[in-house]
């Protein structure tokens, strides 16, 4: 389908979802491209039954009109989730559920400053590199398939004179 970025923000919705395993498991299936990363995806089943019954995890699913075209999540803070259908990459949509993602999570923090952290695949690197996203040198996982990523965002606060 082809929509002009302006019709966009008039179509696109994104509302926080009670977290249904088939629903976030067939999202999360149809985002994969390949037999191995379907096999890779059953492979985190547990993870995700997990995160689905944690009060800690936020599941978001992005809609234009009644058609669910992806999805995003948050567990402790840390995104865990972001996905966008292939035939609606490019139009700012993941920017928008990112910025949407990382709002929530600042939302529930109490700091003036807050890291917010991420892993994701390799191939998506240059997204949230674009997105002030950069290399978490602390994480204890090594590079490969997956990167390690962190951002800091400060909050704006009021100031009380009175």
């Amino acid at each position: 389908m082809n929509y002009d970025l302006d019709s966009l923000d008039d179509l696109l919705r994104i509302e926080e979802v009670d977290a249904d395993y088939n629903q976030i498991r067939f999202l999360k299936l149809d985002s994969a491209s390949s037999d191995d990363e379907i096999k890779e995806l059953k492979k985190y089943d547990s993870y995700l039954k997990d995160q689905i019954g944690s009060d800690e995890a936020h599941f978001y699913v992005c809609y234009i009109k009644k058609r669910a075209i992806g999805y995003g999540a948050y567990w402790f803070g840390e995104i865990t989730d972001l996905y966008i259908r292939s035939d609606y990459q490019k139009l700012s949509i993941g920017e928008t559920l990112l910025s949407h993602i990382e709002q929530r999570i600042l939302e529930k923090s109490n700091k003036k400053k807050d890291t917010i952290r991420l892993t994701a695949i390799s191939s998506a690197e240059d997204f949230y590199l674009k997105n002030g996203y950069y290399e978490d040198t602390s994480s204890e996982f090594s590079p490969g398939k997956y990167i390690h990523l962190k951002k800091n965002i400060y909050k704006k606060h009021k100031l009380n004179f009175g």
